[in-house]
């Protein structure tokens, strides 16, 4: 999710309402090859981790906020 999106931040809180969660796979062709469904038990863990990306999200001035230079710092200190 990138906090500073207000799309990706309401699309993340809405998971929180979904009593199930749905999985699409698809192929290096790009072709639909499974769909699971699994029941939502962390929605109460959804809200909270929305509700500190909001918080922490208002500590930081839109003039110093650069997502793309911190994913790049997160990325150079991580192996993924």
């Amino acid at each position: 999710m990138t906090v500073g999106d207000e799309q990706q931040r309401q699309d993340f809180r809405d998971l929180a309402q979904q009593p199930e969660l749905r999985f699409l796979f698809y192929d290096e062709g790009l072709r639909h090859r499974l769909t699971k469904a699994v029941r939502n038990d962390q929605a109460e863990a959804i809200a909270q981790i929305a509700a500190a990306a909001d918080r922490l999200r208002a500590t930081i001035p839109d003039e110093q906020f650069n997502f793309d230079a911190a994913k790049a710092s997160v990325m150079e200190r991580t192996s993924l």
